[in-house]
């Protein structure tokens, strides 16, 4: 058994949904987790295991909603935490959105999932093409007509695909057309030195989404130029191992519709997409012990992209807590600050080679008794670019092989922001 209860809180630590597969997890445990949850502050602050008496408490997080996991202490919590993000991912899947209102308007179809899902606190099936087949996704009539009459949405029958070799994939799947994507999704972390613009550290996680929409019982192979750049990856069950430990290409029989085809980590980044110049100097405190003023200028721009535009740039600059007040203006963009928070945020949008980098300048005043001499600010970026690999890893081909037909094929990079800390 590795699973004794789930529970599914809401941004105020209530309890949405709740399924048991042990006698003796009781409510109390999600109360204990969401004062644990206060004292931290930040929900996204909370590291993902907490121990309690007699169970260990382990979740992830979805928007406003807290997945969380009662197991005993012999369980592995990287696999817990791996059934947990699946639990997720599928329910998204179903219903199209994962939040509090969802789950309770659809809370039969999320029982009947966690039933095929979960056997006795064990993963069961957790492939959608599987699910979906199982489990009928749900529709408003449906579920009218499911409590009036009393019929199912779940098939009393078990699908072909269960019974093959590869039961990630549906039988008989046909499309008149036949196309496969995939996006090298980029997430980028790294903190900056303010006064050189050196990286002080940069790793790049990275994961392929795929939509395939193909015919038959197609084979695909996927190589690299660079693939000795990956580390720390992590297959989907399609993907033959032997032949990536041999020769590093991907060899796969893929799932029908949205998957995740492999993850990585790469370190040792050549320079992110942009940089971000702040520059902060404060007056020397007066004998009167007045207040303390100080000018904040930053710079935005374009770095390494290899010409292509960047989007959705925006920086965050939290202000010291003692902060009284503070003004600020930008060149170009929305500038927004939250007096509640002391919290600056700059919303730049798209960048372009082209352009002329975009500049902040602001005051800030501190409390009277507060030296500039003690003020240390860290911005933060955020940003995206489209057909673009932070990390230069890049695809040689991608083949299909024992089907006739010809698919369109479509394959791009898209590096964004995850935490870019830039330290003055």
């Amino acid at each position: 058994m590795l699973l004794h209860g789930l529970f599914f809180l809401g941004k105020n630590g209530n309890i949405v949904l709740e399924k048991h597969w042990r006698d003796g997890v009781h409510r109390q445990l999600t109360e204990q987790f969401y004062a644990h949850v206060q004292s931290v502050g930040k929900a996204e602050d909370v590291a993902p295991v907490f121990a309690t008496s007699r169970h260990v408490l382990l979740h992830v997080r979805r928007g406003d909603l807290f997945i969380l996991g009662a197991v005993g202490r012999d369980v592995a919590p990287l696999l817990v935490i791996e059934l947990l993000s699946r639990i997720a991912d599928l329910l998204e899947l179903y219903l199209k959105e994962l939040t509090e209102n969802a789950l309770r308007h659809n809370f039969i179809t999320v029982y009947q999932l966690l039933d095929e899902m979960i056997d006795n606190g064990a993963p069961l099936h957790t492939e959608s093409n599987v699910l979906q087949e199982l489990v009928l996704p749900p529709a408003e009539m449906k579920s009218m007509v499911a409590a009036v009459t009393g019929s199912s949405q779940v098939s009393s029958a078990l699908p072909e695909g269960t019974m093959s070799d590869a039961p990630w994939r549906r039988a008989g799947v046909r499309y008149a057309a036949n196309e496969l994507y995939v996006d090298l999704m980029e997430r980028v972390d790294a903190v900056v030195d303010a006064s050189t613009g050196m990286l002080r550290s940069a790793e790049v996680w990275g994961e392929a989404l795929c939509k395939c929409q193909l015919s038959g019982r197609p084979e695909l192979t996927l190589t690299f130029v660079n693939p000795h750049i990956l580390e720390d990856v992590s297959f989907h069950q399609c993907v033959r191992l032997p032949r990536w430990e041999r020769e590093n290409c991907l060899s796969f029989v893929p799932p029908d519709g949205k998957f995740s085809l492999f993850a990585y980590r790469v370190r040792g980044i050549g320079g992110l997409p942009i940089y971000v110049s702040p520059n902060i100097t404060f007056a020397p405190p007066s004998d009167d012990g007045s207040c303390s003023e100080g000018r904040l200028s930053v710079m935005v721009g374009i770095k390494h992209t290899d010409g292509k535009p960047v989007e959705d740039v925006s920086v965050k600059i939290p202000l010291p807590a003692h902060t009284a007040s503070a003004s600020f203006s930008a060149s170009s963009g929305t500038v927004v600050y939250d007096d509640a928070t002391k919290e600056c945020t700059w919303m730049i949008g798209r960048l372009s080679k082209d352009g002329i980098s975009p500049s902040l300048n602001g005051t800030i005043t501190l409390l009277p008794g507060r030296a500039g001499r003690d003020v240390g600010v860290s911005l933060f970026a955020n940003f995206k670019v489209v057909t673009f690999a932070t990390s230069g890893l890049k695809v040689a081909s991608l083949r299909l092989e024992r089907e006739e037909y010809q698919p369109y094929k479509g394959v791009r990079s898209i590096t964004y922001a995850g935490r870019v800390e830039v330290r003055t």
